[in-house]
């Protein structure tokens, strides 16, 4: 028995049924849970003897040979699992990433960027990924920075549409507005220089501010003067209700500011301003070097004058712009005034508020 055991009977047992003198026929019935084996030999001479294991042997043996097998197929399982698992995840942690990255940036964060060193498909997806959002941040610097400068409708009319930035204008009905501190240079003799541009830095922000809340264009600053537009480069429909609206806020502004100079014993500020609404020419001006937005004619004059007549804290309208708001204003008519520089005459009103 000990000779066909372990690993010497599988190999004795294997070399019999190849040489065919040992024919084994095994018969499992799975609801007895037992297997029935059947060896048939060769015919048994008198005198010899034929040593052989017993049937409990073999089948002990067919058992281990199943359980080692069973054991390798669940180990096989196991290990087919973790394989999945690991080559999924780390196909799917990226995507999960980049996801998240989009996101972000349809929200309007383009802080985002993806660690991620593969040479597949997917690391050239993290790298474009990447590259889009550098790009966009990059883009979103130079238009903040560049609204700035010029007026946030005007920034993205030339980001949207900067193969068309060239020099010449068109026709356009536009209401202007100028605005001025009265007596500023007597009230610059009085400070020192540092808090000179302290005053018009606060001053400027804050009416500036609300050029903007009113969807307006500040067209340019001229020493303590804002020129601003409404309607250019684009109309609203409102234009010179926004227009008046913007006034009255400024001179609102104004008045806040004064309370916050005199708690610090400063003098305060007082502003005139001017509206007129009319045809210009609104366009690029200048060189193919250095050119800047602005509106030409007629109309931008008036309102200059109109703005050099008012009194401090005093709001002056044109006729051409109090006949497009005056069922939304309250204005009071002044006499027909000849503008300085011009032979003909306006009729001007004074706005006090809204109606």
């Amino acid at each position: 028995m000990g000779a066909f055991s372990g690993l010497r009977f599988k190999f004795a047992l294997l070399l019999a049924l190849l040489s065919g003198s040992l024919m084994l026929s095994v018969m499992i019935l799975l609801d007895l849970q037992m297997d029935i084996i059947s060896i048939d030999a060769l015919p048994v001479r008198l005198g010899e003897i034929h040593p052989g294991p017993t049937g409990e042997v073999i089948l002990g043996e067919v058992q281990v040979l199943r359980h080692r097998m069973a054991a390798l197929s669940l180990a096989a399982m196991i290990g087919a699992f973790l394989l999945a698992s690991f080559l999924a995840g780390s196909f799917l942690r990226p995507l999960r990433a980049l996801a998240r990255g989009v996101k972000a940036i349809g929200e309007g964060n383009f802080d985002q960027h993806i660690d991620l060193q593969r040479k597949d498909e997917l690391g050239r997806l993290t790298s474009a990924f990447n590259d889009m959002a550098t790009s966009l941040r990059k883009k979103k610097f130079i238009q903040s920075n560049f609204e700035r400068y010029v007026s946030k409708p005007l920034s993205q009319q030339i980001l949207e549409h900067k193969d068309e930035l060239k020099l010449g204008g068109e026709e356009k009905e536009v209401t202007i507005l100028f605005s001025d501190i009265r007596r500023f240079t007597a009230l610059a003799e009085q400070l020192p220089p540092a808090l000179v541009v302290e005053l018009l830095n606060d001053y400027f922000t804050r009416v500036i501010a609300v050029v903007m809340q009113n969807e307006g264009m500040v067209d340019k600053l001229m020493g303590d003067s804002v020129m601003a537009l409404f309607g250019a480069p684009i109309s609203l429909g409102n234009d010179s209700l926004r227009a008046v609206r913007c006034a009255l806020e400024m001179q609102q502004a104004v008045e806040v500011f004064n309370r916050e100079r005199s708690a610090r014993n400063l003098p305060p500020v007082e502003m005139g301003i001017g509206i007129n609404t009319g045809t210009v020419i609104a366009g690029n001006i200048g060189s193919a070097e250095r050119m800047e937005y602005t509106v030409i004619g007629d109309s931008v004059n008036i309102a200059a004058r109109l703005q050099g007549l008012a009194r401090p804290g005093e709001i002056l309208i044109s006729q051409a712009t109090y006949l497009q708001v005056r069922d939304r204003v309250k204005a009071t008519s002044i006499e027909t005034m000849t503008l300085k520089g011009k032979s003909l005459t306006v009729a001007v009103y004074r706005l006090e508020g809204l109606g």
